[in-house]
C-alpha cells in the first residue's frame, strides 16, 4: 500500500511539475509579446513626436525665408521687434487692440493691430 501511494505522489509531483513548466513558459511568451508590443507602440509615439516637431521647424524656417521674415528677423537684431510688438516704444499708443503711433503734437501718424494677447506680451 505504501508503494502505491509512493508511486501516486511521485506521478502526482511529475504532473506538477510539467505543469509549472508550461505555466513558465506560457508567462515567458506572454511577456515577450507584451514587451515587443510596447516597444512598438513606444518607437510609434517617439517617430510621430519627432515629424511634429520636424514639420513645426520647416513651416518657422520656410517663414523667416521669407521678405517679411527677413525684415522681421533685421528689425529683431535692430532691438526693435519687441517694442513694435508690444507697442511700447516712444510715441506708441495701444488702443483697442491697436497700436498707434503718435507725434509730439498728438496726432495719430501709423497704427497696425497688435498681435493676440494685446501690448501685454
Amino acid at each position: 500500500m505504501k508503494s502505491a501511494e509512493s508511486a501516486s505522489g511521485a506521478k502526482f509531483l511529475n504532473w506538477l511539475s510539467i505543469a509549472a513548466g508550461v505555466i513558465c513558459v506560457a508567462l515567458m511568451v506572454v511577456g515577450w509579446s507584451a514587451f515587443d508590443h510596447g516597444q512598438q507602440k513606444g518607437k510609434a509615439a517617439g517617430e510621430n513626436m519627432a515629424k511634429k516637431e520636424c514639420a513645426a521647424l520647416v513651416a518657422a524656417s520656410s517663414w523667416a525665408n521669407t521678405p517679411e521674415g527677413q525684415l522681421a528677423y533685421g528689425l529683431a537684431k535692430a532691438g526693435g521687434l519687441g517694442e513694435v510688438a508690444r507697442c511700447s516704444g516712444r510715441g506708441m499708443v495701444p488702443r483697442d487692440g491697436w497700436c498707434t503711433v503718435q507725434s509730439e503734437r498728438g496726432k495719430p501718424l501709423a497704427r497696425w493691430p497688435l498681435p493676440p494677447g494685446g501690448a501685454n506680451k
